[in-house]
């Protein structure tokens, strides 16, 4: 991800959690509008639920476990896939 300051996230976090999280959705939205539509529809439903998945995770923490865990499902899935 070139260009990314882990640190200046990291301090918007920290000082304006209501900031960061606007500033994280505009981003967000940017990288999914950059896509073909049918794409784009694909990706917002995969966000909408990564997002649902940080909120009922209840800690950051959990959301990393359980994010992570979701994309092993999903990558086991897909290499299954390329198997048949």
């Amino acid at each position: 991800m070139a260009g990314f300051d882990f640190d200046h996230w990291s301090e918007l976090a920290k000082r304006d959690p209501a900031a960061f999280f606007r500033a994280r959705r505009r981003l967000i939205d940017r990288f999914i509008d950059a896509h073909p539509a049918p794409q784009a529809s694909r990706l917002r439903e995969m966000q909408a639920f990564i997002d649902c998945v940080r909120v009922a995770s209840g800690t950051p923490m959990c959301a990393v476990r359980n994010i992570t865990s979701m994309m092993q499902e999903r990558m086991e899935l897909l290499r299954r896939q390329g198997r048949s």
